[in-house]
């Protein structure tokens, strides 16, 4: 069984309009002037950038479409559809890196070329770059709750007040870290109210969802029958942790982009590689596990 071609197709003009992209545009003066360095060198470190991003987005690609291509030979299976919903979530978070990363390039060229355009590309990005996962996550924590359901347990109470304790953390510090500095409006364009109900709520409710599918899925790995079978699916489990958790730091560190321009370049592309590397580490996981639940159905 293989992918769609349509799906390769977007992928790979996305991926290639984001090299050309990088490489063709001019370097924003501000950053060289920011960072003390010139228009070549500039090119070169944008172009050193590309091949690990772009490996680590082919990474998340390949992850995510064993999972969704093994989910399609066992839909009719008593777990085939819930699979598919987690298989699917995650194709999408795979094909929101390069979206994602080719809309906020064309919203930064866009900006210095017409300065006026700056308030309404910002809140395009911002929404396109939330409603990309949020769906995402919808659709791994249904197959995931429903997979628990689907054995019959029960989540105890000490796991219930675990994810609202994360959850609550992360919302609280999340709100905090928007509205401290004060300077939310030249962030975000948005006022107070528009943004906490566009904007800060929905990730919140995003990041439960998130945390709630890796509980589940992990729940599900520990009870379900075969004791192959569950190890594989903790290690599916694992994976999907690491890409959720991962696109939870990367908005993090969106948030906090104002304080991180303070950084040398160095140390701030180091953290961003953390954070995707973290992600494609989730989706390789995947792939393994999908890889040895594959191997099951064939016996």
């Amino acid at each position: 069984m293989k992918l769609r071609p349509l799906s390769k197709l977007y992928f790979s003009v996305v991926c290639l309009a984001y090299v050309m992209n990088s490489l063709l545009i001019p370097p924003n003066k501000k950053v060289l002037v920011q960072y003390h360095i010139s228009s070549t060198s500039a090119r070169l470190l944008s172009a050193s950038i590309l091949i690990p991003v772009i490996l680590i987005w082919i990474a998340a690609f390949y992850g995510a479409s064993k999972l969704y291509l093994y989910s399609k030979k066992i839909v009719h299976g008593s777990d085939g559809i819930k699979t598919m919903y987690i298989a699917r979530g995650l194709f999408m978070l795979a094909l929101g890196l390069p979206t994602v990363g080719l809309i906020n390039a064309l919203y930064a060229d866009g900006v210095n070329s017409h300065p006026q355009l700056l308030s309404s590309s910002v809140v395009v990005a911002d929404y396109i770059t939330l409603i990309v996962p949020l769906f995402a996550f919808l659709f791994i924590g249904y197959g995931s709750r429903s997979l628990v359901e689907q054995i019959k347990v029960k989540t105890s109470h000490v796991t219930t007040y675990f994810i609202v304790l994360i959850s609550s953390m992360l919302s609280v510090i999340y709100t905090y870290l928007v509205f401290k500095s004060g300077s939310y409006k030249s962030i975000y364009h948005l006022r107070a109210l528009p943004l906490l109900l566009t904007i800060i709520i929905p990730y919140v409710f995003m990041w439960f969802i998130g945390i709630l599918a890796v509980t589940d899925s992990y729940i599900y790995s520990l009870k379900v029958r075969g004791v192959i079978y569950r190890s594989a699916w903790r290690r599916l489990s694992m994976g999907i942790g690491l890409v959720v958790f991962g696109y939870i730091a990367l908005q993090y560190l969106t948030t906090l982009s104002n304080k991180l321009t303070k950084l040398k370049l160095g140390p701030l592309v180091l953290l961003i590689y953390v954070f995707l590397l973290g992600i494609a580490s989730g989706y390789i996981i995947i792939a393994t596990a999908t890889k040895k639940l594959q191997k099951i159905e064939e016996i």
